[in-house]
C-alpha cells in the first residue's frame, strides 16, 4: 500500500501486485508517481486505483461510480481481465456512454474506449484554421503504413463545407488519389470558391503534404428541395444483430496476424463493421461477386449533418476497392498484388445518421486494363436509399 503525501486527505492508495502504473509513472524497479487531488482516474490491467475511506468527496464520487460500472470494465481489486461478449457491450452501452455525467467522462475514458476512439475520430474532423480557406489536418494509422484514403477523403469535404456559409449540405464529391499520405506529416487543405448559387454552391480542395498535392476534391451543396422520387430496392439480407463484429473476429484470430502489425489491427475501433463473410487472415472469404456489411459508429453523434456526412465518406472507402477481385476469386493479402484506390465519389441523395446501422452493398461491373470499378449503395434499416458509391482503383498482379 503506498499513499502520496503526509496527512493521507486526497491521496490515493494504490494496490497491486508486482507491476503497475499511474499516468503512466511506474513499473518494476521504478517508483511511483503521485496522484494529486483532482486528476482523473486511471486504470492498467486488472487493477484499479482505490480511494481512501479518507479521501475527499469528489474521489469518493468518482469510486462510487466506477463500483457501479459493469464487472468487464475491471473495477474491484485484482480481478482478472474479462473481454466482454457483444451482448455485455451493447447491453452496457447506455451505461458506459450515457449514464455518466458528461463531465465525469474524461476521467473514466481509459476504463471505457469507445468514449476515446469516437473522440479520436472527430477530432480528425476538427481541422484547424490556418487562414481563410486554408485548414490543417492531423492522421490517424489504421496499419497500411499511409494515409487512408476515406480520412482525406472526409477531412476535405470538412474543409470544403466550413467555406460554405448557408445551410445547404453536400450532394456530390468527388476525389481524386494523387499520391500515397505521410502519416508523420499533417495534411494541410486549401479551399477554391468557384462559385456560390441562388441553389448550389462549389467548392475545389486540393490536400497538400511536403508541398505537394496529394489529394485534389470537387464538392457541390445544395439547399434542400422537394421534388419527383424513387430507389433501388434494399437487398434481403441479414439485420446487424445476427452478424459477429468484424473487430471480434480479428482478436479471435490475433495470432495468424502480422507482429508488427497486430496491435494496430486489434485497437478498438469508432465504426462497428459487420460482414456476412470474414475477410480475417485464416478463414475462408467470399467467393460472391457482392459484398455486404453493415456499420455504423460505436456511440452517439452530434445532431449536425456536415459530421454524419463526413463519417459515411471515411466510411465509403474501408474495404471497398476489394470488391472488384471477387470474381476473379484473388486474395486482395496476395503478395503480387498491387491495391491503390484512384478515385471516389458518393452522392448523398437524403439525410442520415453515421451512428444508427447503415447497409452498405458493394459489387464490381467492371475490371479492364489493371483497373477495378466498383459501385455501392448505402440503405438505412428502414431500406430507405441514403447514399450511393462509385470508386476506380489499381488491381495489378505482378508476376512472379
Amino acid at each position: 500500500r503506498l499513499a502520496a503525501g503526509e496527512s493521507g486527505r486526497g491521496d490515493i492508495a494504490l494496490k497491486a501486485k508486482r507491476s503497475f502504473a499511474v499516468k503512466g509513472g511506474a513499473g518494476p524497479g521504478r517508483s511511483p508517481s503521485r496522484v494529486p487531488v483532482g486528476e482523473p482516474f486511471s486504470c492498467v490491467g486488472s487493477w484499479r486505483l482505490a480511494p481512501r475511506t479518507g479521501a475527499p468527496r469528489e474521489q469518493r464520487q468518482a469510486s462510487a461510480e466506477l463500483a457501479a460500472l459493469p464487472p468487464w470494465c475491471g473495477r474491484g481489486p485484482r480481478r482478472r481481465r474479462h473481454r466482454p461478449t457483444p451482448r455485455e457491450r451493447s447491453e452496457a452501452r447506455d451505461s458506459c456512454a450515457h449514464g455518466i455525467a458528461a463531465s465525469r467522462r474524461p476521467q473514466l475514458a481509459r476504463i471505457f474506449p469507445r468514449m476515446s476512439v469516437v473522440k479520436e475520430l472527430l477530432s480528425l474532423l476538427e481541422l484547424e484554421k490556418l487562414e481563410v480557406n486554408i485548414y490543417r489536418g492531423h492522421n490517424r494509422d489504421l496499419g497500411t503504413g499511409r494515409v487512408f484514403g476515406g480520412q482525406v477523403f472526409a477531412q476535405a469535404l470538412v474543409a470544403a463545407r466550413r467555406t460554405v456559409d448557408e445551410p445547404r449540405e453536400a450532394h456530390s464529391v468527388h476525389g481524386y488519389f494523387l499520391r500515397a499520405g505521410d502519416l508523420k506529416a499533417p495534411i494541410v487543405f486549401f479551399v477554391d470558391r468557384p462559385r456560390d448559387g441562388g441553389s448550389f454552391t462549389s467548392r475545389r480542395v486540393t490536400a497538400i503534404q511536403h508541398g505537394e498535392a496529394i489529394f485534389h476534391l470537387s464538392a457541390s451543396f445544395h439547399v434542400h428541395l422537394d421534388g419527383l422520387e424513387h430507389q433501388s430496392t434494399m437487398p434481403d439480407v441479414p439485420p446487424p444483430e445476427d452478424l459477429m463484429p468484424e473487430l471480434d473476429q480479428i482478436r479471435e484470430r490475433a495470432e495468424v496476424l502480422p507482429p508488427e502489425l497486430r496491435a494496430v489491427l486489434t485497437q478498438d475501433r469508432p465504426i462497428d463493421f459487420r460482414s456476412f463473410t470474414s475477410h480475417v487472415p485464416g478463414t475462408d472469404e467470399s467467393r460472391g461477386t457482392k459484398r455486404f456489411v453493415w456499420f455504423r459508429v460505436i456511440d452517439r453523434l452530434p445532431d449536425d449533418p456536415l459530421t454524419h456526412q463526413a463519417i459515411v465518406a471515411y466510411a465509403s472507402d474501408y474495404g471497398f476497392l476489394p470488391t472488384a477481385l471477387l470474381p476473379h476469386q484473388v486474395s486482395y493479402r496476395d503478395p503480387r498484388l498491387q491495391l491503390a484506390s484512384l478515385d471516389h465519389t458518393i452522392w448523398m441523395h437524403r439525410p442520415f445518421r453515421a451512428d444508427e446501422w447503415l447497409l452498405y452493398s458493394m459489387d464490381s461491373t467492371a475490371a479492364a486494363g489493371a483497373r477495378g470499378f466498383v459501385r455501392g449503395e448505402i440503405f438505412q434499416q428502414d431500406g430507405t436509399l441514403v447514399a450511393s458509391v462509385a470508386q476506380e482503383g489499381l488491381i495489378r498482379l505482378r508476376d512472379d
